[in-house]
């Protein structure tokens, strides 16, 4: 009977029914296994539970052995899963499965099977139900799932190991996507790992699934949290659980260990050291979970990140609120009130400094900080000029601690101290050179080296040098204490008035190579500059020069001592004439601050040195250099002015004319003739400005009788080779031109305007086709200023 006629007798049957005409029992008796089957799978289909399961019932009693009782069975189970009846889902696949067993849904009832007797706590039905799908599911990621679950009934059952060996199966293979199970029992693997107390594997497993791309968002946060605390309790240097802490913040800021780990992410930060990004995340956990922040321990390691950024007064409100607090712990107290004497002492509070230590070595009289509490004490003391104070501290101590050379050996030190700044020299150097036999080693170099500058107060010169000497026999093989010890007796020489002594200390340190070579380049700066300096006084300039030069090459020197050291090599390489190794170093001196030890006239010799040599560039920032010096005289202002414009016309035109102008300016301001140099020079700006008019105006200035010049060969050729190139170009006057240029190129010498009016005199002797006088000029012009270079070749070049 197809479907569509099943359909149909099913309503004709239903239609029945409704009419009355006959019981419903009755009805029911009439209709076939076939038309009660068709019957139950449209109740099936349309989800009608509460009917379907009765009618159901009636088929399996009156045909249990039909072939649609399989099928009317699945049905059942279903709908009573449908239902949500989990016992009744459990009774009804074992009936199903113990009739059914090779059937096609054996598989996906098993496994609900399985999963409605965990959820029923029957734990060992379970396992045995996952234990067969992991071994007969036809999905590889099925099976996976029921090993999942077998450990997790497993675990239940207290079989841990069993469960483990599930887990250690499930974690070999490799992370893969679409198989969720390798993810939870890696994690599983994880916690059984950490219960064992191996961290090391469990975070090698936590950090598989934090690599795996397809690791679920919700449970990434977990891991890194797991992962973080694990290396916390790792990790000596807590650079990755700080990485881990940082990423958790960042991936879920709204997480719910967000709290936590930002508070872990403090600590760690405090304990690397990274104080200011400490502080930073400590406010923001104030600020975001005042719950999580509440805590002593955080206070005080923020009073300490503040103390330790030297934010003494920022410190004190986070130890008041810990000290006033009822609820601290007896070491955080401590803690406390440590650091609130640091702070004090750090502020030099002294009233305060010696009230809480008073009173904390009262409570705590074996504090491992006694030392320091009554070395900061004792300072404090001294602060206050109670010098009998600070000696009551160290001396009713030292006595206590007989046997004890450490103990004497560093309150002998700070005794010592006192003891200086008393100026009591004698004590102090009979203290130190006492304690010298509790010293370490390495330490006794600087007792002795102290004992000596002690005795130098007396004074006792030979003490001094005895104590020197015993540094360098007792330690001739450490360099660093021999550069030392010769230092202190250069200076304790040179503050004597030895000045020989300490220069042979000083040439000798220099001339051993070996030695000298292996000492930092900031002290071979020291030395090489008191040689040169020793070489000066004595006349001996090469010798000088070549110490300043060593000083000067050496990349640790000073910026102050270059500062100072620059202006006499500068001048050291002027006298000696050594064109090379000046320039090398004019940058250098160009480029540091105006020296007193520069004289205003050496910039002129400078400037000048560097025109002689072909620096123009050179002269002309020698020149800008000059001008910045207040204290220059007048007069060489004025030449310096000069020089810097002409140096300027060039290339820096607008720069030379305004500097020609204020010249100008300012003597008419003083009421002084400007020279005719500042004239002629803006008569040639002019004149290369087509200015023709403003160019010959200049000229008349600068040619008039009474007007001085600062440079007056110069300033007149110059005025007549501008007139004679304005009467050339602009009036094409060749004869005014060339009488004009004859007065400039023939009448006066100038280095650079004569020549150039001699060349304007054989152009126009070319253009008025007297090739012959314009030979005979050009060979005079080349005899008598044979470097020079006609105007096209200049600009050729």
């Amino acid at each position: 009977m197809t479907r569509p006629s099943r359909l149909l007798q099913w309503c004709v049957i239903c239609a029945l029914l409704l009419s009355g005409s006959l019981p419903a029992e009755d009805y029911e008796a009439l209709l076939t296994p076939e038309d009660l089957y068709t019957y139950i799978t449209e109740l099936y289909t349309r989800s009608y539970d509460d009917t379907l399961l009765p009618k159901i019932e009636q088929f399996l009693q009156r045909y249990p052995d039909h072939p649609y009782a399989d099928t009317i069975q699945q049905y059942k189970i279903v709908a009573l899963n449908r239902q949500n009846r989990p016992a009744d889902t459990v009774e009804a696949i074992q009936r199903y499965l113990a009739q059914y067993p090779q059937s096609a849904q054996r598989e996906s009832f098993l496994r609900l099977q399985a999963s409605y007797q965990y959820t029923l706590k029957d734990y060992a039905n379970a396992a045995v139900g996952f234990r067969e799908l992991s071994q007969s599911s036809q999905k590889l990621s099925d099976r996976e799932d029921a090993m999942l679950a077998l450990a997790y009934c497993l675990q239940m059952l207290q079989q841990p190991g069993e469960a483990l060996k599930q887990y250690q199966e499930l974690s070999a293979s490799p992370l893969e996507d679409g198989h969720p199970a390798r993810i939870s029992a890696r994690v599983n693997h994880a916690y059984y790992l950490q219960l064992e107390g191996n961290l090391q594997d469990a975070l090698k497993l936590y950090l598989e699934l934090l690599n795996f791309q397809h690791t679920p968002a919700e449970l990434r946060q977990q891991l890194l949290f797991q992962a973080a605390e694990l290396a916390y309790q790792l990790d000596q240097d807590y650079t990755r659980p700080e990485q881990f802490y940082t990423t958790l913040l960042v991936e879920f800021p709204q997480s719910e260990l967000a709290a936590k780990a930002l508070r872990r992410l403090c600590s760690c930060k405090f304990r690397l050291g990274k104080k200011q990004e400490f502080l930073d995340l400590c406010s923001r956990l104030r600020q975001q979970f005042p719950d999580e922040s509440a805590d002593p321990a955080l206070d005080l390691a923020t009073a300490d990140a503040l103390y330790t950024l030297g934010r003494y007064e920022e410190a004190l409100p986070w130890l008041r609120k810990i000290l006033e607090s009822s609820a601290v712990s007896e070491e955080v107290l401590r803690q406390a009130r440590y650091y609130e004497f640091c702070v004090l002492a750090a502020t030099q509070q002294d009233d305060a400094v010696l009230e809480r230590g008073d009173a904390f070595l009262e409570d705590y009289p074996n504090s491992l900080y006694k030392t320091n509490l009554l070395s900061l004490m004792a300072a404090s003391a001294n602060r206050r000029h109670d010098f009998s104070r600070a000696r009551r501290y160290l001396e009713t101590l030292l006595p206590l601690l007989a046997g004890d050379q450490t103990g004497s050996f560093e309150y002998g030190l700070v005794l010592a101290s006192l003891y200086e700044q008393e100026r009591l020299w004698t004590p102090a150097a009979d203290l130190l050179e006492g304690i010298v036999a509790y010293a370490a080693s390495e330490q006794r170099p600087a007792l002795l080296m102290r004992a000596a500058l002690d005795a130098e107060q007396i004074p006792d010169y030979e003490r001094s040098m005895r104590l020197l000497d015993k540094v360098r026999t007792d330690f001739a093989s450490q360099t660093d204490l021999l550069v030392q010890t010769a230092e202190l007796q250069y200076q304790i020489g040179a503050r004597a008035g030895k000045k020989d002594a300490a220069f042979q200390i000083a040439r000798s340190l220099v001339e051993t190579r070996d030695l000298f070579e292996r000492i930092p380049g900031k002290e071979q700066t020291v030395w090489l500059t008191r040689l040169g300096n020793f070489f000066l006084a004595q006349e001996q300039y090469p010798k000088a020069a070549d110490c300043f030069e060593a000083a000067l090459k050496i990349p640790e020197l000073p910026q102050d001592a270059k500062t100072r050291l620059l202006p006499t090599q500068t001048q050291l390489l002027l006298k000696l004439d050594d064109a090379k190794r000046l320039f090398d170093l004019l940058p250098d001196f160009l480029a540091a601050p105006n020296s007193p030890a520069f004289p205003a006239a050496c910039y002129e010799e400078l400037a000048n040195y560097c025109v002689r040599h072909q620096r123009p560039a050179s002269a002309r920032s020698v020149w800008m250099k000059l001008l910045d010096v207040a204290e220059a005289p007048a007069d060489l202002r004025l030449r310096g002015i000069l020089q810097l414009s002409e140096l300027e016309m060039d290339d820096a035109v607008q720069s030379a004319q305004g500097r020609l102008q204020e010249l100008i300016a300012d003597c008419e301001r003083q009421h002084l003739a400007p020279p005719a140099d500042a004239y002629a020079m803006l008569a040639e700006i002019h004149l290369r400005a087509k200015n023709y008019d403003l160019a010959l105006m200049n000229v008349d200035r600068s040619l008039e009788k009474s007007r001085p010049a600062i440079f007056a060969t110069r300033a007149a050729t110059r005025a007549w080779w501008v007139k004679a190139q304005f009467l050339y170009e602009r009036q094409h006057d060749l004869e005014g031109a060339k009488s004009t240029a004859t007065l400039a190129g023939l009448l006066k010498s100038d280095e650079r305007y004569s020549p150039m009016a001699r060349e304007l005199i054989i152009r126009i002797l070319r253009e008025q086709h007297l090739d012959q006088q314009a030979d005979e000029e050009e060979a005079r012009l080349r005899q008598k200023y044979p470097s020079y270079k006609p105007a096209a070749a200049q600009v050729a070049q």
